[in-house]
């Protein structure tokens, strides 16, 4: 009792259709990738644990504290005060006249906080201030005791006192 197909080509032919059927289905079910989108990444190296003996140690950075705060106290003081200090001994000199001689080397820097909680420090210093005239050959000084406050967001306030 065995038969035969003897229709073979009707049957590879309903294959066939049924083949590129599921195809045509699948093709259009499925989502495709409508553009390409090319991201770079950029690595970083982040540093793992390691043992006491394999971490580097991180070398001190060394601060020129007088650059950093007794020269820019110092320019802040004669650009806002020496137009108030021209007269010395009865005489009257042009600002660009006086200049400021000497630094006390007892300067200090001191850190605080305002009534907000805002970080803010004053720079005190002893300086002498020369008076250069041409006609005169005795010069006139004065020495002069210097305090620079610098607050957050505002602009530095200078107080100072004279001989």
């Amino acid at each position: 009792m065995e038969q035969k197909v003897k229709n073979w080509p009707a049957l590879i032919a309903v294959g066939l259709v049924a083949l590129l059927l599921g195809g045509i289905l699948t093709y259009g079910l499925i989502p495709r990738v409508k553009e390409v989108v090319k991201i770079e990444t950029q690595t970083v190296e982040v540093p793992g644990t390691c043992s006491i003996a394999e971490c580097p140690v991180a070398e001190p950075v060394e601060l020129d504290a007088k650059a950093t705060y007794l020269d820019e106290a110092i320019a802040v003081f004669t650009d806002k005060k020496l137009d108030k200090l021209t007269e010395c001994e009865n005489e009257v000199y042009d600002e660009d006249q006086v200049v400021v001689k000497k630094v006390n080397e007892d300067w200090s820097v001191v850190f605080s906080e305002d009534k907000n909680g805002d970080v803010q420090y004053s720079v005190d210093f002893g300086a002498q201030l020369k008076y250069l005239d041409k006609d005169v050959q005795e010069k006139c000084y004065k020495d002069c005791d210097v305090s620079v406050l610098y607050r957050e967001d505002k602009n530095p306030k200078v107080v100072f006192e004279c001989d």
